[in-house]
């Protein structure tokens, strides 16, 4: 049997596009094999790239560090509604689920976490065991071009550890400082001492402190809060810092513990204005009255000055009826908002802003300082200062004429490094001991200048933190807070606080980087097609050997015609 020319040139074009075929088929396959590898190693390492300016999107070295201390497993139960949500309900949940998943490979599997759907007004055991846990549901907004739907859904999680347990009813904004927060106050990695002082209400008439919502916040973020007495401060050295607000007259004996608490490197707060208001018979009157803590803020380098800030730019308006029954404007310069802070200071670059109300300036002191000196917030630059006679009717104020000097009023300041003691030049008050006897502080028992490295934060106002004003402005309890975290826990724990103001930004190439990209761009893809066809050759090449040892020397099999 024969075959002609054209035929077995038809049967190797054949073989050739088969086996081109079986080619083309095997590649996609082993890129499918590759591809699908990659995906199960990402997957299961959880690693991915953060390429946004603050890392937003990598877990803190604050969350890392509470993480890396804990003693035993922490169990986190997710209690959500995942079925008819909204699209940014479900991403929630979804970056819920993924933040857990880096918590658990950071801890090495410490922090184990189950999620539980419950669905609201069902009854099921879910939703029971959701209520049982502190969950609250929440309104969810569906909505389109046709309708608008309002569902209730539970977002929230139970923390437990050691048989305690913590709850969140519902997760709003920076999920990962909400989830550090509760597994820290859960396993107390984290608890500093903040020592509290502030004037108390009467008990006995059913009054609480004005201050009791700055009280409780701070146990809320994880802090132990231990009100003070200023009759008997006690020992000072356990507190991570102190917080002052609106300090009556302090004994010299409360002022040389603080002086001292201060000089071996502690921190304060201190928040209280230069003036006393009072109303009498319905008469508001105004008078100088700076606390005498400003005996030592002025070795410091600060002090509270007896004067009122009148903002007549951020001022609030006003209305009021007359006599005449006419509704007339007007402008409270008392009582004012201000967005001037320093963006430099991580304690204030992400307070949006604060209400002040009846505030005095903090200056600089005479005496000067060897610390350094940073302001914080200031007014706008149209206001002015009365130092007395005071005026504080508003409707009785003349306005500022355009000759009149405006000029930034300080409102809070803060002064760190090397401080000097008041007692470095005035002697010392007499001390009473725990059993009642009394004594005098000898030269060696004192401490003239700092060690360590103090922080002193002074503002000229404590009114923005009684209850009604933070009930108001929530935002004016950002900068106690901000303190407390920085100067007890380090700024870490503040910038985490703060990732839920920040908009992700991508991060800047560096140079370096630039030329490197241009490099792999323009000499990396010719070298790839470089190295295949190589390899390419190499391959061809021994395949004609092998033809060769085969078939005795021919690059490629012949085949005869058959007679």
């Amino acid at each position: 049997m024969s075959h002609s020319s054209s035929e077995i040139d038809q049967d190797n074009r054949r073989a050739r596009v088969l086996k081109s075929g079986l080619n083309v088929v095997l590649g996609c396959v082993l890129m499918f094999v590759v591809l699908a590898g990659l995906y199960w190693l990402a997957g299961s390492l959880h690693k991915r790239v953060d390429l946004t300016r603050n890392h937003v999107y990598t877990l803190s070295q604050n969350s890392k560090d509470i993480l890396k201390k804990l003693q035993d497993k922490v169990t986190i139960t997710v209690y959500t509604t995942e079925k008819d949500t909204p699209a940014e309900w479900t991403q929630r949940v979804d970056d819920l689920k993924e933040l857990l998943t880096q918590y658990r490979s950071a801890s090495n599997g410490k922090v184990q976490f189950t999620l539980r759907d419950v669905t609201p007004g069902s009854d099921s055991p879910a939703e029971k065991a959701a209520r049982e846990a502190g969950m609250e549901a929440s309104l969810m907004q569906q909505s389109s071009a046709t309708e608008l739907k309002l569902n209730k859904g539970y977002f929230g999680l139970q923390a437990e550890y050691r048989g305690k347990s913590e709850s969140i009813p519902f997760l709003a904004g920076n999920l990962e400082y909400q989830l550090t927060r509760a597994i820290n106050k859960v396993a107390a990695i984290s608890t500093p001492e903040i020592g509290f002082m502030a004037p108390q209400g009467n008990p006995l008439m059913g009054q609480q402190s004005q201050f009791s919502l700055l009280h409780n916040e701070l146990e809320e973020e994880g802090f132990k809060v231990t009100d003070l007495q200023p009759t008997s401060l006690g020992d000072l050295s356990k507190y991570a810092m102190l917080m002052l607000l609106d300090p009556q007259n302090l004994s010299e004996e409360a002022l040389f513990k603080i002086d001292q608490y201060v000089m071996h490197g502690g921190k304060l707060f201190v928040a209280a204005p230069g003036v006393q208001l009072s109303s009498r018979m319905g008469m508001n009157s105004v008078t100088p009255n700076p606390p005498n803590i400003n005996s030592l803020l002025e070795s410091y380098g600060l002090r509270i000055s007896p004067n009122l800030v009148e903002d007549w730019q951020g001022g609030r308006s006003q209305a009021r009826l007359t006599r005449s029954g006419t509704l007339v404007q007007y402008k409270d310069p008392f009582v004012f908002t201000t967005t001037q802070k320093s963006s430099d200071s991580p304690l204030t670059k992400h307070i949006p802003m604060a209400m002040f109300a009846y505030t005095s300036t903090v200056d600089n002191s005479d005496r000067g300082t060897s610390g350094t000196v940073t302001k914080l917030l200031t007014s706008s630059e149209n206001s002015r200062t009365q130092s007395g006679p005071f005026t504080i009717e508003a409707t009785e104020l003349k306005p500022p004429t355009r000759s009149e000097k405006l000029e930034k009023q300080t409102l809070a300041m803060m002064v760190s490094g090397h401080l000097n003691s008041r007692y470095a030049t005035e002697p010392p008050p007499v001390l009473t001991k725990d059993d009642g006897t009394t004594y005098t502080p000898s030269a060696d028992e004192i401490l003239k200048t700092s060690k360590g490295d103090p922080e002193v934060v002074v503002v000229g106002s404590a009114l923005l933190l009684v209850n009604e004003a933070l009930q108001g402005v929530p935002a004016n309890i950002l900068l106690p807070l901000n303190v407390a975290e920085a100067f007890t826990r380090g700024s870490g724990s503040l910038e985490l606080r703060a990732r839920d103001l920040v908009v992700p930004q991508l991060r800047a190439i560096t140079p370096a980087e630039a030329s490197w990209t241009q490099i792999l761009v323009i000499g990396g893809v010719p070298l790839l097609l470089i190295i295949f066809g190589f390899i390419k050759m190499m391959l061809n090449r021994r395949r004609r050997a092998r033809y060769r040892r085969i078939y005795g020397g021919a690059a490629e099999p012949q085949f005869q015609q058959a007679d």
